[in-house]
């Protein structure tokens, strides 16, 4: 074979990831990470961005045989009530495999079981995952709890299912490519720029509607009360 040329992306970290995402913690948003890498690989990211801490308590999934999952689940949920007893505020988070999701889709009792016992989960990591298995646990989410909002933030074009899918879906544009940015609600250059979004313009927004939303009433109280008093003294004629 002779080389014509190669190229190569350089996959790092960006600048104040965790600060981000211990800010989003904080606020009680549940995290979820839809990744591709193995499960080993994930793991190490999430204690590096501080997804995840040794503080928590981690359950793993890994396996594709029905009955193992079926085991595996009753072993955790059974982990999860032991711990919960002893320390209320205990934290947990969840590592599974795509295989294991790819079982799921196929079995509407896995599904649930899954849902279930994810929902008690402060952050969940999804490892080996497909970019439409990432579209198909968004989707699951917003059945699951349709009272819920998503939000789903990607940088390359395997993103874009996923952000297609959520309620709200943001786009890093950089090295990855334009794809999860064209395909966006909201697009920016850096993942710390997710604070200011949510925590900012997003809970402004969120305020302005509430104070419309009363002024609406109110306006609309302000105009029928008028017309209706005046409607004694006009016999309710035209």
């Amino acid at each position: 074979m002779d080389l014509i040329g190669s190229t190569a992306i350089e996959d790092k970290l960006q600048d104040k990831c965790s600060e981000t995402i211990n800010a989003i913690r904080e606020a009680g948003i549940k995290f979820w990470v839809l990744t591709g890498d193995k499960i080993e690989t994930a793991q190490n990211i999430g204690y590096q961005v501080g997804v995840i801490d040794r503080r928590m308590q981690i359950y793993r999934h890994r396996y594709a045989d029905e009955d193992t999952v079926r085991e595996k689940f009753d072993f955790h949920e059974a982990r999860y009530e032991k711990k919960i007893k002893k320390h209320k505020d205990s934290k947990h988070a969840l590592i599974i495999g795509g295989d294991a999701l790819l079982l799921m889709e196929k079995n509407s009792d896995l599904k649930k079981r899954f849902l279930a016992f994810s929902s008690k989960m402060s952050v969940v990591i999804c490892c080996r995952v497909s970019p439409k298995q990432k579209s198909v646990a968004v989707n699951w989410i917003k059945h699951q709890f349709p009272t819920k909002r998503t939000l789903s933030i990607g940088d390359g074009a395997n993103d874009v299912a996923m952000i297609m899918e959520a309620h709200v879906g943001v786009g890093i544009a950089g090295r990855e490519g334009m794809q999860a940015a064209r395909a966006s609600d909201f697009a920016f250059g850096q993942f710390k720029q997710l604070k200011p979004l949510l925590f900012v313009h997003g809970r402004e927004c969120y305020r302005r509607n509430s104070d419309i939303l009363v002024w609406t009433f109110y306006k609309n109280m302000l105009y029928i009360t008028a017309q209706f008093w005046f409607g004694f003294y006009s016999t309710f004629s035209g």
